[in-house]
């Protein structure tokens, strides 16, 4: 069986997200945001705002980039929203996140939304299909976990620290990143002559008295 058009799976948006176990309380549909649409801002329990997306089939990844900006360019208007209709219940400070939907999720979409962080973002994987005749519609939010940490470049060793006591330039840069680039340090050796840079002999001049 095919699956119900993109327009009517987003015309039941409100009452599915409505019925969540932590339901979302839908503000205003079909926002017109950054250089696109945003399906649908919610307000969540807390009363921070939710920027919702529905996916095409195929375009999540795309969907997902889409989503973030529209989320960066909400935030600072979230004040402006409430000076026209304080009835909105959103609080600013807490900023905006994030809930796309699709019926399926790539892998690379699935890194992409686990690098920002499920505090920032979170994916629902989407059901639609016909029943006597009405449109029903399931959601399965899928864990993220937190964000990674950058793991910390390892500490170099006391004397290749900047301003190390022996008076040795620091190496600490070379030191992070590994032996296959300290192997590429310069030769550089001090107290070269003219005629072995092949400059010409420069005339000694007479001391100052």
């Amino acid at each position: 069986m095919a699956a119900p058009p993109r327009a009517r799976v987003r015309a039941g948006l409100s009452k599915l997200l409505a019925g969540l176990p932590e339901p979302l309380h839908p503000l205003v549909e079909q926002v017109t945001g950054l250089e696109g649409e945003i399906d649908l801002v919610a307000r969540d329990g807390r009363g921070r705002a939710v920027a919702v997306s529905l996916a095409a089939d195929g375009q999540d990844l795309g969907a997902l980039a889409d989503l973030l900006a529209q989320c960066d360019w909400l935030r600072p208007r979230l004040r402006d929203w409430l000076k026209l209709n304080p009835a909105l219940g959103v609080n600013p400070e807490l900023g905006v996140r994030g809930l796309l939907l699709a019926t399926e999720f790539g892998p690379r979409t699935v890194a992409l939304a686990r690098s920002v962080g499920d505090d920032a973002l979170a994916l629902g994987r989407v059901s639609a299909f016909e029943w006597q005749g009405a449109l029903e519609l399931a959601v399965e939010p899928l864990a993220l976990g937190p964000s990674r940490p950058v793991a910390p470049a390892p500490a170099a060793p006391p004397d290749a620290r900047e301003g190390s006591q022996d008076g040795r330039p620091g190496r600490l840069a070379l030191a992070e990143v590994g032996p296959g680039v300290a192997a590429l340090e310069s030769r550089f050796r001090t107290g070269l002559q003219d005629e072995e840079l092949g400059l010409p002999r420069r005339p000694r001049t007479a001391p100052r008295g």
